[in-house]
């Protein structure tokens, strides 16, 4: 079992190949395969130079360190905790790409308030609530069951906002993000979404239209709605 917490500390003065050897060491594992495996880790997980000390890495970094670490010796079951805490762009999209292969013939048990990382990687979901279970499904299951309230839609060329006096009712209201990029508010329903697709379309030319914010996200927000 390979275990990342949410905020680690490899030793500081010890350099990343030290960090990396010692945990292997304490797995048994032999110094040729070791090798091996802290080279391919440390390419995989784009680590900086082995040489240097963990005391003068970015959290990021050290994040990265210790997911290394913890996949050594190739430990069936994964146990991490905000595994993408810390890291940039970037750096998120290497994780999240080791946690997709990964994946494929492991067990992942991952801790998570970032929701577009549990979208992409996560294949069930538990959502808590103070120690309660409040949901348990896979994913797609969730995703297919929401009922998104928020579009966003925009326009190759400026619109005026009073363009969309003519959708209400159904549209609720609207919110203008820039001359071209406006946020719709609707009863989340297929039927209104596809009347209000064809009604923006009267408007002007539509580079795109989609969900506003993360499914997920708002699945988590709706489940944990105060009850009016």
């Amino acid at each position: 079992m390979g275990t990342v917490i949410e905020t680690p500390e490899p030793y500081a003065t010890q350099t990343i190949d030290e960090a990396l050897r010692m945990v292997g060491r304490f797995r048994g594992i032999g110094s040729e395969s070791l090798r091996d495996q802290v080279l391919g880790l440390s390419e995989e997980l784009d680590l900086p130079p082995l040489g240097t000390r963990n005391g003068a890495l970015s959290k990021g970094q050290r994040q990265r360190v210790v997911l290394a670490a913890a996949v050594l010796g190739d430990p069936r079951v994964l146990l991490l905790d905000e595994p993408a805490s810390g890291l940039d762009p970037a750096e998120r999209r290497v994780v999240r790409n080791l946690l997709l292969r990964l994946k494929r013939d492991h067990l992942i048990l991952m801790n998570s308030h970032h929701m577009r990382d549990v979208a992409q990687i996560c294949d069930e979901l538990i959502i808590l609530d103070r120690g309660h279970v409040r949901l348990r499904d896979r994913v797609d299951g969730v995703l297919s069951r929401l009922r998104t309230r928020e579009i966003e839609v925009a326009f190759s060329h400026p619109v005026d906002r009073d363009r969309f006096d003519a959708l209400r009712p159904p549209l609720q209201e609207v919110e203008a993000l820039s001359d071209r990029r406006f946020r719709l508010f609707f009863d989340g329903s297929d039927e209104v979404r596809h009347e209000m697709l064809i009604g923006v379309q009267r408007i002007g030319t539509v580079l795109s239209f989609a969900n506003a914010g993360l499914p997920l996200e708002e699945a988590y927000l709706q489940l944990l709605a105060p009850a009016e």
